[in-house]
């Protein structure tokens, strides 16, 4: 719901790291993979407890997500750039909750639901992907590798809430019980969307 704005105050930023960082031979590619790295770090310093050093990793992460993409509008946008990006982000939502639903067992339940909300809201965000690129003509003035479909939860609502478990750990339960009421609206949301998009 708050990319789009989130997008216009932290972009101008992202320009200016992405020129420095092609100007020293970095690609979209490489930091895409160092996110991933962060992001399997993120996950076993909360396993181990170290819950801000966690959250630091978390933003680091984030960070190298905006980055890859604003470097490979600066360069090329790939099929391969594209596919690690999507990929990395479906393995960077999971694997958060469920660093906190391995960190004890009253947070097993919530995680697992959590996730199951991910799963459903996910594949919906997939499925409207597909559907719209095989059933659209081509937008040469396209700037992402797939169509996106906004929703009540996305990108920056989620870190708000992966920030929130990080502060506030004994919280995690209620948190996920809202966080999930929240990702299903969203599914529901998507749904209706697609079908007053596609079969009106």
């Amino acid at each position: 719901m708050l990319d789009r704005y989130n997008q216009e105050l932290i972009n101008p930023i992202l320009q200016i790291w992405a020129v420095v960082l092609l100007r020293y031979g970095f690609t979209p590619n490489i930091i895409s993979w160092a996110g991933i790295v962060f992001a399997i770090f993120s996950a076993l310093a909360i396993y181990f407890s170290f819950i801000i050093v966690g959250l630091l990793f978390i933003y680091l992460n984030r960070l190298c997500d905006g980055l890859d993409g604003v470097m490979a509008r600066q360069t090329e946008v790939t099929p391969y750039g594209g596919f690690i990006d999507i990929t990395f982000d479906f393995f960077f939502y999971a694997i958060i909750p469920l660093s906190f639903g391995l960190l004890n067992q009253e947070n097993l339940l919530p995680s697992m639901l959590l996730l199951a909300s991910f799963l459903l809201n996910g594949s919906s965000f997939l499925a409207y992907a597909s559907i719209k690129g095989a059933y659209s003509k081509p937008d040469k003035t396209l700037k992402k590798s797939i169509y996106y479909s906004s929703g009540l939860i996305e990108g920056t609502e989620t870190i708000f809430f992966f920030t929130m478990f990080c502060l506030l750990p004994d919280k995690f339960p209620l948190l996920s019980y809202i966080f999930a009421s929240l990702t299903l609206i969203t599914f529901v949301q998507r749904v209706y969307l697609v079908k007053r998009e596609f079969n009106p």
